[in-house]
């Protein structure tokens, strides 16, 4: 079918091009770029740059910049780009992506850009030809109107001439091998052009290309797979609830494409509210279309575009976001007219705003200098033009893909996999359905002993891959690993692998007598603490208390009162987990009331700064190490280092009963319990035996409210289920190793029943190896042989260069961990081991040298009222001394018990942890059997989606934290402290 539709004018190019190729009127030395203005530099390769005049009679005249290899570009590819729209100009990926330079904005704002160098510029190893097609887009225009309307078959044959005239221009690089390039939709244009280009050869027709094969980012293909892989892709990511994945799914049979009833359609119209307020080029981040049209950043240098993604090796804030053209959420390109954003909504295109492009595009010494016309002679740059009417009329790029592979041209198809524009889900599902053997099986792919993404090799030379973290425009998000996997696949290299509860506390309760502390609260003030040299905002106390004065037994705390109103706040104990890890985690990384700044030296004493997101600017914080063995708690008898959850929750209780008699001024005050990760033991066991303890007249009478689980253990059924579909999820594992899996498991992950489900469950895990399980975006640093990554900005390192948005913006640690659990069934009833115990070499993912610095400095532990270390040892983050053991159970008992009783519940989840995923803590709270009151819906920080919530009867309520690892507060502090605040004060989140 495609013989016949080419063919019919295939005759014409002949005819065409046999009048046309006459030596060009200017030689390239005449399209040679000596210098641009914005940049005072040498450029490290030859660029030239004009016109190509494709057809004499309407004066259509194509536009191009051609950038020389900075390598050896005689032999170095040649690689076309290719921007896609339809209508987009390809100075798009020379500004913002791949291009030989950075733009640093103008000052004042409007001027004319200041460039430099880019590191990462696909220049580096190829020579890159970037064109603006067809004729209407970027600085490429014609004489004759009726040439903007156009379609997929014109434009590819447009492109193909103007390649045939091009290299008559520059014959010196015939011999090169040839390639053609593009994302989102020159998903289209590409391998209809790669097409034409394989024809126009087997025609006879001069100059022969020296082509090789393809490449495609985030690209349009097929209208029912790109159609249908929304649904799938907002489950797996968590946007969409599972209740409403399975009635989207029991409606509409899998085809999300072409509803076929009423039904179908309806449930649809439900995915699409939740996620209309989302950025469809990356979920992760802002929109810029949101209610309010600007979003005021607090960090005026890095907007969030560089702050989380990228990495900042393109550290510019060049624009806000990116887009790809006017289509719905569903079915991305249909056959037809392909409408523009001013005639589908009325405004300008969502999420955009291209200024830095613009300003330099339309400056005239610039136009000059790059041989474009000037704006009276031909039209204004504008990076996505609705000028153009424009035709999808090409169908399926199945068959060209197809085709082209088995004859031996290679492709690569690539997918940033948080982009919901294009979404991997489609792509990885029509890669396969081209039916070739895999010859290399799914698995990650590395760069600096980092996952980097996932791969999945076939036949005929066609290869899929992702790339963690990256959105619709991978190059500007990942432009290191962009780098990375385009060097290696142009030269032909494998991307690289590499007794119960109540009757133990009524025993415990009944046998305590509590007498006033000999110390009173103001002898426990800390006045001040080296490394700070303002003023506290609010009053800090912090000690030990006794437990058992024979026993020994001392727990510390640090108390911050609230900022706002102490009086009346409410009091908020706060638990981190492990189990052993201390709580000055949450203090020294998280939501405490200072950041901290690493010492100039080695080890040095940090420097502290206030937190503007400390939650202690809405509510009185106890920080408390426990059990005694953990942080600066300790005990005299070694025996109370062998203990488990309901020692521990019983401890803690007495603790609290010991506390509110020396602080007795806050007993009327709220309270609440709150803690992540392990926590999600010691919070419900020990809000259950605060609720006994009020229930059996023990005094004084605590004033529990309600209590917080931050990506918590909860039941090793549900946790230990969850890993699978996570993984699945978010793209870590392909299609079919998920279905053999499932085949082989029957959904039962955690509680293996057959040696050949074990066997796929090795294969996962060995995708999964060498990820952070704490966030899967972040590197993690127990790569092999200790290797540390080079930060091209020592000031900003990734964990906050991605996540967190700077709000946080100190280089306090390298990243945050859990305990010693594996991949399946994180808590196992019994003995819980240590990091020690289980893998030699330390702690994964984990430096904590700046706490560490902090909390083992005698001058510290003197201000802050801690025990000497001669006398307690050194402080560690998470301690081996203690014999833990899960004593306690399923904690899905004891929520439904507090709930029941009255006591509000928050469960949050960051979505991108691995160590605890939502989707258990989805499905447990889901479990509970409550009526859901505030189906799964947004919730808003700042006019932009922050995550999700599904809040159940009984004052349940779920939510996620988008793009958060398994320490929330860390990751996103501003998140957290705006749903932290919103759920204390009871206001809807």
């Amino acid at each position: 079918m495609i013989n016949n539709r080419l063919f019919c004018y295939l005759a014409l190019i002949l005819i065409q091009l046999a009048l046309s190729f006459d030596a060009a009127s200017s030689a390239p030395e005449f399209a040679l770029v000596t210098e641009i203005p914005g940049f005072n530099g040498k450029f490290p390769s030859k660029h030239y740059s004009g016109y190509v005049t494709i057809d004499e009679n309407h004066g259509k005249k194509l536009y191009y910049y051609f950038v020389e290899s900075e390598r050896n570009p005689s032999t170095d590819p040649v690689v076309l780009w290719l921007n896609g729209g339809p209508g987009c100009s390809s100075f798009d990926g020379f500004v913002y992506e791949h291009g030989p330079f950075n733009f640093e904005e103008g000052k004042p704002h409007g001027s004319l850009p200041t460039l430099h160098l880019n590191p990462y510029s696909w220049s580096k190893v190829s020579c890159v030809l970037y064109l603006d097609s067809p004729a209407g887009v970027g600085l490429s225009y014609s004489a004759n109107n009726s040439d903007y309307k156009t379609g997929d078959l014109k434009t590819a044959t447009d492109s193909h001439t103007f390649l045939l005239k091009w290299f008559e221009l520059y014959p010196e690089f015939l011999t090169n091998p040839f390639y053609i390039a593009g994302e989102s939709y020159a998903g289209i244009y590409v391998p209809t052009l790669a097409y034409e280009v394989v024809k126009g050869t087997d025609a006879g027709l001069k100059p022969t290309l020296n082509f090789k094969g393809y490449l495609v980012g985030n690209g349009v293909c097929d209208d029912v797979f790109d159609g249908n892989a929304l649904v799938p892709f907002t489950h797996g990511m968590g946007l969409i609830s599972d209740e409403l994945y399975e009635e989207v799914s029991t409606e509409c049979h899998g085809n999300y494409y072409n509803p076929m009833n009423a039904n179908c359609e309806n449930k649809l119209l439900k995915v699409e509210e939740l996620i209309e307020d989302l950025n469809i080029y990356d979920i992760l981040e802002p929109c810029y279309h949101a209610p309010q049209s600007i979003i005021e950043l607090e960090n005026k240098k890095l907007p969030p575009s560089f702050r989380r993604l990228g990495e900042t090796q393109r550290p510019l804030h060049v624009r806000k976001r990116m887009f790809g053209r006017a289509w719905p959420f569903r079915a991305p390109v249909r056959q037809g007219y392909i409408t523009t954003w001013p005639e589908l909504m009325g405004e300008n295109v969502p999420c955009t705003s291209d200024e830095v492009a613009s300003a330099w595009l339309n400056n005239e010494e610039v136009r000059e200098a790059i041989h474009a016309d000037s704006k009276n002679a031909s039209i204004e740059w504008e990076l996505c033009t609705d000028r153009l009417k424009f035709y999808h009329d090409a169908g399926s790029m199945i068959k060209y893909h197809k085709n082209l592979t088995s004859r031996g041209y290679r492709a690569l198809i690539y997918s940033g996999d948080h982009d919901m524009c294009v979404p991997y889900t489609g792509t990885q599902a029509w890669t396969r359905s081209i039916g070739y053997k895999t010859i290399d099986e799914w698995r990650p792919w590395k760069l600096n002993h980092q996952v980097a993404g996932y791969t999945q090799g076939y036949d005929n030379n066609l290869t899929f891959i992702t790339i963690l973290g990256s959105g619709h425009t991978v190059p500007e998000y990942k432009p290191r690993e962009a780098l990375e996997f385009y060097s290696r696949w142009l030269s032909g290299l494998k991307m690289r692998s590499n007794g119960t509860f109540l009757s133990y506390l009524t025993l415990t309760l009944f046998v305590l007598t509590f007498k006033t502390a000999s110390s009173a609260p103001e002898a426990a003030l800390v006045k001040s603490v080296p490394g700070f040299h303002g003023t506290f905002p609010s009053k800090h106390y912090s000690g030990y208390v006794s437990l058992y004065g024979s026993y020994g037994k001392k727990l510390y705390y640090y108390f911050v009162e609230s900022e706002n109103n102490p009086s009346t706040d409410p009091v908020v104990l706060w638990l981190n987990g492990g189990p052993g890890c201390s709580s000055f985690d949450a203090f020294v990384y998280e939501h405490g009331p200072f950041n901290f700044e690493a010492g100039k030296e080695p080890r040095g004493l940090p420097t502290l700064h206030l937190n503007p997101y400390s939650w202690s600017k809405v509510s009185s914080v106890i920080y408390l190490d426990s059990p005694a063995g953990v942080g600066f708690s300790y005990s005299g008898n070694e025996s109370d280092y062998t203990t488990g959850d309901l020692t521990t929750a019983s401890d803690s209780h007495i603790f609290l009963l010991k506390w509110f008699e020396l602080y007795p001024e806050f007993q009327s005050n709220p309270f609440y319990i709150s803690g992540q990760s392990y926590a999600g033991i010691y919070v419900p066991t020990l809000a259950y035996a605060v609720a006994q303890g009020n229930d059996a007249g023990v005094k004084p009478v605590l004033n529990l409210k309600g209590y917080l689980v931050g990506n918590g253990v909860a039941d090793m059924d549900f946790d230990g289920n969850s890993l699978v579909p996570f993984a699945h999820g978010m793209g870590l594992i392909s299609d079919e190793l998920f279905e053999s899996v499932d085949g082989e498991c029957h959904g039962e992950y955690y509680n293996t029943m057959s040696e050949s489900c074990e066997k796929k469950l090795e294969e996962v895990h060995k995708e999964l190896e060498g990820l952070n399980k704490y966030d899967i975006l972040e590197p993690c640093y127990h790569a092999p042989d200790n290797y540390t990554i080079q930060l091209a900005n020592i000031n900003l390192p990734q964990s906050f260069r991605r996540l967190g948005e700077t709000e946080r913006p100190l280089p306090v640690r390298k990243r945050m961990f859990g305990r010693a659990w594996p991949l399946r069934a994180p808590v196992q009833d019994g003995y819980v081991p240590s990091w020690p115990e289980v893998k030699t070499g330390g702690l994964p993912c984990t430096s904590d040298e700046v706490a560490t610095a902090w909390l083992t400095n005698e001058e510290v532990r003197q201000a802050i009222h801690a025990e000497s270390g001669s006398i307690i040892g050194k402080w560690d983050l998470c301690t081996d001394k203690i014999k833990f053991y899960h004593d306690a159970g399923s904690m899905i008992k004891y929520h439904k018990d507090l709930t029941s009783q009255g006591y509000r519940a928050l469960i949050y989840s960051g979505d991108h942890d691995m160590c605890i995923p939502f989707k258990g803590t989805e499905a447990w709270t889901r479990s509970i059997g409550y009526k859901t009151i505030d189906k799964w819906r947004p919730w808003i920080v700042n006019g932009q989606v922050a995550g999700y919530i599904q809040g159940y009867d009984y004052n349940l309520t779920f939510i996620t934290i988008m793009g958060a690892g398994h320490a929330v507060p860390e990751y996103k502090p501003r998140e957290a402290l705006e749903f932290y605040s919103r759920w204390l004060d009871g206001i809807r989140i």
